[in-house]
């Protein structure tokens, strides 16, 4: 127990050193890295929420989402996503960055539901402090919507972007 205690904390240390140089010494950020930067400060900002909401938090929900950020963090940094290795990968591939882009589009897309859930829950004065990265993430989303109507994007991905703008 005391071991699982000391790993949570080295894990969030990790993380936090990482958000800290996220784009140092970077040749060039594409479009799929800058958008996984403001997916993983989303995702961020919603696990710092859900531990510092008021009332109870289920403590295996917050253990989940601190696991599942790591696991996002860690697939990141496997793929050097954030030195731009996995934008100069996906040159090559059209189809495999617009699948890339897509993930990351719903992935979003959940997390700003759940931020957004949490705040409605918690009160608008919370939601203050992750409205930044809330703009943020929208304005890519714009830009990752317009990018893929711009290539080949699968005909799935193109119906659920129609879908949520007539819902706007």
């Amino acid at each position: 127990m005391d071991t699982q205690a000391g790993s949570s904390r080295n894990v969030q240390t990790w993380l936090q050193e990482a958000s800290s140089t996220t784009t140092a010494g970077t040749s060039r950020l594409d479009i799929t890295s800058l958008f996984y930067a403001s997916v993983l400060q989303l995702f961020k900002t919603l696990v710092r929420k859900v531990k510092t909401r008021p009332g109870a938090q289920a403590p295996d929900r917050i253990a989940r989402y601190t696991q599942e950020l790591t696991r996002f963090y860690l697939w990141g940094d496997g793929l050097s996503v954030l030195q731009g290795q996995l934008d100069e990968v996906l040159e090559d591939s059209p189809e495999l960055r617009s699948n890339v882009l897509s993930l990351l589009f719903h992935l979003s897309l959940a997390l700003l539901a759940e931020i957004t859930q949490l705040t409605l829950l918690s009160g608008s004065e919370s939601g203050e402090d992750a409205s930044g990265t809330v703009t943020s993430v929208k304005l890519m989303q714009e830009r990752v919507a317009q990018f893929l109507r711009e290539t080949d994007a699968s005909p799935e991905f193109l119906c659920d972007l129609d879908s949520l703008s007539d819902s706007s």
